[in-house]
C-alpha cells in the first residue's frame, strides 16, 4: 500500500491485512533511524487512547 509517509494525518477507516478495522485514526510516520525493525517500514496508528505501530506491507487500504 502507497501512501504518504511524510505527514501526519487523520483518517476515517484503515484495514490491515489480519481484518482489523480502525476507525477514526491519526497515522503518525516513523523517521527512518527510528524504525523499530531495520528495513521494516512502521507507521504509528492511534484510534482513541490505543496506539499501534502497523506494517505499512500490511495496510490494506485506508479511507480519508
Amino acid at each position: 500500500m502507497k501512501f504518504d509517509l511524510e505527514n501526519k494525518k487523520h483518517v476515517n477507516f484503515v484495514k490491515l491485512a489480519d481484518d482489523v478495522l480502525l476507525q477514526n485514526c491519526i497515522l503518525e510516520p516513523i523517521p527512518q533511524d527510528e524504525q523499530p525493525f531495520g528495513d521494516n517500514r512502521f507507521v504509528k496508528v492511534s484510534e482513541g487512547d490505543m496506539t499501534y505501530l502497523a506494517n505499512t506491507d500490511h495496510i490494506v487500504w485506508i479511507i480519508p
